[in-house]
């Protein structure tokens, strides 16, 4: 293993490494931005979910549940019931492509 001069030795321990300097100013944007995408993706699944237990297609549990877990798991949670209720895993999904406003 080589060894670092001295020099260089004394100043690494003088001097903050630039993770040490910028972690206080990336720490609360990071926690900001995963509670602000948390609470987003919560309340469009909310939404999603409510709506389809209005035409009783809703799988599993209440719209509410689907809202409080989403809370806490995030985009992982989302995407788990994006999964359940939209995707190609759910037999009640068509294939078929939407229609357009005009009917077409």
């Amino acid at each position: 293993m080589i060894e670092l001069p001295a020099a260089v030795r004394v100043m690494s321990a003088v001097w903050p490494t630039v993770w040490e300097i910028l972690w206080p100013i990336v720490s609360p944007i990071v926690t900001i931005t995963t509670v602000v995408a948390h609470i987003a993706f919560a309340i469009a699944v909310y939404r999603d979910a409510r709506g389809l237990s209005q035409s009783g297609r809703l799988c599993l549990v209440h719209e509410l549940f689907w809202g409080m877990v989403t809370l806490i798991g995030g985009v992982f949670m989302a995407a788990i019931y994006w999964a359940i209720h939209h995707s190609r895993l759910n037999p009640s999904v068509s294939i078929a492509p939407p229609e357009d406003e005009d009917g077409t």
